[in-house]
């Protein structure tokens, strides 16, 4: 027979041991949370219908040689993780020929990016195996979706920017002019000279 201290600590060993478990089931089961990148005048719309899959301007320049040969674009909403939040952003920023922000301001009055929760399971992901079949505009690493999607909420303005800031998304990387970014920058140099 064990003594009442052993007791105690073995039946404290289990639970610790069963609540890691539990935690790591939970970790696996839960729905990886998703962004999608857009413009804030599209939100009425989006929070009223969901974000419908379309082929929009951004993927129709991107893959304009595929429309040429005759093979269509099959209509997607597409979706990153934090990896992958640079495509949100060029998303939100459209396709070069018809780029309308230049600046980080700019940037921040029209740019939306919608957090996805309890859908992120409805989304495929092209996990980069070329052997498995994916629509065409589907690149590895993309997350997409033939379903209509309800975004849980959207980041703008403020909020969206410390969200990027955090994970380290440089808008000057993606052409905008970003200023206070410049000065930031700036003013690490001088700190790292010194």
């Amino acid at each position: 027979m064990l003594s009442s201290k052993k007791q105690s600590a073995l039946l404290t060993s289990i639970t610790i041991n069963i609540i890691m478990r539990a935690q790591q089931f939970i970790q696996e089961d839960s729905p990886r949370t998703l962004y999608h990148g857009t413009q804030k005048r599209w939100l009425p719309y989006i929070q009223k219908l969901g974000l419908f899959p379309t082929v929009g301007d951004f993927t129709r320049e991107l893959y304009s040689e595929y429309q040429d040969h005759g093979i269509d674009l099959e209509p997607l909403v597409f979706a990153a993780d934090r990896q992958g939040l640079v495509k949100c952003v060029s998303a939100i920023l459209g396709p070069p020929s018809k780029r309308t922000i230049f600046t980080a301001d700019e940037f921040y009055q029209q740019a939306a990016i919608l957090v996805i929760k309890k859908q992120s399971s409805e989304f495929a992901r092209h996990a980069g195996n070329l052997s498995d079949y994916h629509p065409a505009t589907v690149e590895p690493q993309d997350y997409y979706t033939q379903d209509v999607v309800y975004p849980d909420f959207a980041l703008v303005d403020d909020r969206l920017g410390r969200f990027l800031r955090r994970n380290n998304i440089d808008l000057a990387k993606l052409g905008i002019q970003d200023p206070l970014a410049a000065q930031t920058h700036a003013g690490t140099q001088k700190a790292k000279t010194r």
